[in-house]
C-alpha cells in the first residue's frame, strides 16, 4: 500500500478511508481470553493488522462541538491512527517487523490493558472500547450481538446514518433542506435507485422467501434496529449526548425501521457497485453525431468514446480474464428512439425538464457517478483514492502460507463514512470496517479463518429497455400511457 504523505497530512481535518488487512495464515497459536467477557475465538491463524486513518472517531456532542470551534480540540480517537498511515513508506522495503509500526492489531482477543471503556446496554451484551475507540461487541446470543452493533452505530455515527437513509430514499432535501445541491443529489438518486416505500418493504419481505439465510438476515436486522432505537431514545432523553448536528438543524432523531436499512444498502450498492445504464443517452449521442457528421463518421466517433475494452489500458498481468462477454445480439431486439422523441423528465416532480435528469452522453460518466459527487459535497472535498488489493497464494509465499493486503478506499469524509467494529457471539465472529446504517455486518474485514475486501467496478450492470405500448381501442398510444 502506498501512502501519499501530502494527502495524509491534509487528512487531519478529513478522513482518509483506507481499510487495510494484512493476513498471514500460519500455525494456530494459543491466546488468553480477556477477563470477564463472553467467549471469542481463542486461537489465531497468523497475523492480522489494519488501519482506518485518521481514526475511528465518533459523533460530536454539543459540548464537544463548541470546544472544537473554540479551541480546535478534536474528540478522542479523531486522528490517533493518522501517524501510522502518514508514516507508511512511499515505496516497498518493508519487513515483517515493520508492519506493527504502520498498522494496528486486528486480533480477536483484547488484552486487559487495552480495555478503555465497558458498556452493557442490556443483559447479555457487553461493549468494550479499546485504546483506539473501536467497539468490541460481545453477545451471549446472536440477537444480543446484533443489538449491540446497532447501539454502537448510533453511538458513533447516528447523524451520518440518518443522512445516508435519507439520501438512499432521494429525500436528503427533506431532511437537510431544499438547497440546490441537496435537490440535485435527490434527483441523481432517483435516477438509479428510485424506490417507493412499498418497494423497499417488498425487498424486506422477499428476504424471507430465500429460506433460512434470508430469515436470519431479517432477524439480525430486527435486533440491529432495536439497538439503534434504544440509543435514539437515550439521546432524546439526554440531549447532551445527542450529535450536535441535530440541535444545529433543529431536528430530533427518529426511530429506524427495516426499510431504512434497505435504503442505505441500496445507496451503497448504487454508488459502489452500479455501472451501465447509458443506452438511451448513447443512442441520442449517436443520432446527434450522425446528423452533424454523417452516419459512418458518427459511428466511428461513438465507438471511440463509448466505454469498452481499452487495448492501451495499463495492466498488471499478461494473462487474460474475459468476463461478461456478450453473446450474439438479435437485431430485432435492438431499438433506437426516433430523433427528438425523448423528453427528459424531472425525477422528483415527474414534469418534463429541459435538463434535469438527463443521462450522460457516450464517453461521459455512469448514472451512479453523480451520487459520488453529491456525497463528496457533504465531505471536505479531498480527492478520492483508488482501491487496491494484493494476494500471494501459499505456494508463492516465502512462509508457505497465503498473504493478503487489502486497501478499499472510499474517499475522505468528516467523520469517516466507514467505522470499525468487532463482534463476537455464538456463530457470529468478525472484525473490520462497515458502513453506518448497514453495520449489522462487517463488510471489509475478517472472520475466524479468512478475510474479505471489496472494490468498485464499472461493469455494465444496468440496462435500459424499450417497452412496446399499445392502445386497446386501436388508436395511437400516447407516450405517457
Amino acid at each position: 500500500m502506498r501512502a501519499r504523505r501530502g494527502r495524509a497530512a491534509r487528512a487531519v481535518l478529513a478522513a482518509a478511508l483506507v481499510a487495510g488487512a494484512s493476513a498471514t495464515v500460519g500455525a494456530p497459536g494459543a491466546a488468553g481470553q480477556s477477563p470477564d467477557l463472553p467467549s471469542a475465538p481463542d486461537r489465531e491463524f497468523g497475523l492480522f493488522l489494519n488501519v482506518l486513518p485518521p481514526g475511528q472517531g465518533s459523533s460530536l456532542t454539543p459540548e464537544q462541538a463548541l470546544r472544537f470551534e473554540a479551541t480546535g480540540e478534536r474528540p478522542a480517537h479523531g486522528d490517533d491512527q493518522l501517524a501510522m498511515y502518514a508514516a507508511l513508506p512511499a515505496a516497498g522495503d518493508l519487513s515483517a517487523a515493520d508492519l506493527s509500526r504502520f498498522f494496528k492489531s486486528e486480533g480477536w482477543v483484547l488484552p486487559a490493558e487495552d480495555m478503555v471503556r465497558v458498556d452493557s446496554p442490556r443483559p447479555g451484551l457487553t461493549i468494550v472500547r479499546d485504546r483506539f475507540g473501536v467497539p468490541h461487541v460481545y453477545g451471549e446470543t446472536r440477537a444480543d450481538a446484533a443489538f449491540g452493533l446497532g447501539y454502537v452505530t448510533a453511538m458513533d455515527r447516528l447523524f451520518m446514518a440518518d443522512v445516508l437513509r435519507h439520501v438512499g430514499r432521494g429525500r436528503l432535501s427533506q431532511f437537510l433542506g431544499p438547497t440546490e445541491s441537496n435537490l440535485a443529489l435527490d434527483r441523481d438518486t432517483y435516477l438509479v435507485a428510485g424506490y417507493s416505500e412499498e418497494e423497499l418493504q417488498a425487498q424486506v419481505d422477499r428476504l424471507v422467501e430465500l429460506g433460512p439465510a434470508g430469515r436470519q438476515v431479517v432477524e439480525d436486522g430486527e435486533s440491529f434496529i432495536a439497538g439503534i432505537n434504544a440509543r435514539v431514545d437515550e439521546v432524546i432523553l439526554d440531549p447532551s449526548q445527542m450529535p450536535a448536528e441535530y440541535g444545529a438543524l433543529q431536528l430530533v432523531p427518529t426511530h429506524w425501521s427495516p426499510t431504512d436499512v434497505v435504503a442505505v444498502a441500496i445507496l451503497i450498492q448504487a454508488t459502489f457497485a452500479g455501472g451501465g445504464g447509458g443506452e438511451l443517452s448513447n443512442a441520442a449521442f449517436l443520432q446527434h453525431a450522425a446528423a452533424r457528421h454523417g452516419e459512418e463518421r458518427a459511428l466511428a466517433l461513438w465507438r471511440d468514446l463509448r466505454t469498452a475494452e481499452d487495448p492501451e489500458a495499463p495492466v498488471t498481468t499478461e494473462g487474460s480474464f474475459p468476463f461478461m462477454a456478450p453473446g450474439p445480439v438479435d437485431p430485432a431486439a435492438v431499438a433506437l428512439p426516433d430523433p427528438g422523441s425523448v423528453t427528459p423528465v424531472d425525477p422528483i416532480s415527474t414534469a418534463p425538464s429541459s435538463g434535469a435528469g438527463l443521462p450522460a452522453p457516450a464517453g461521459g460518466t455512469e448514472p451512479a457517478a453523480p451520487i459520488l459527487r453529491g456525497l463528496a459535497r457533504l465531505a471536505e472535498g479531498f480527492p478520492s483514492g483508488m482501491s487496491n488489493w494484493l494476494a500471494v497464494t501459499a505456494d508463492r509465499s516465502a512462509s508457505g502460507h497465503p498473504v493478503a493486503v487489502m486497501g478499499p478506499q472510499t474517499g475522505y469524509f468528516v467523520p469517516e463514512i466507514l467505522m470499525e467494529v468487532a463482534v463476537h457471539a455464538p456463530g457470529f465472529d468478525a472484525r473490520g470496517a462497515t458502513f453506518p446504517g448497514v453495520s449489522l455486518y462487517v463488510l471489509l474485514g475478517r472472520g475466524p479463518d479468512f478475510a474479505w475486501s471489496a472494490t468498485s467496478g464499472g461493469s455494465d450492470l444496468i440496462d435500459v429497455r424499450a417497452e412496446l405500448l399499445c392502445d386497446p381501442e386501436g388508436g395511437t398510444p400516447a407516450p405517457d400511457a
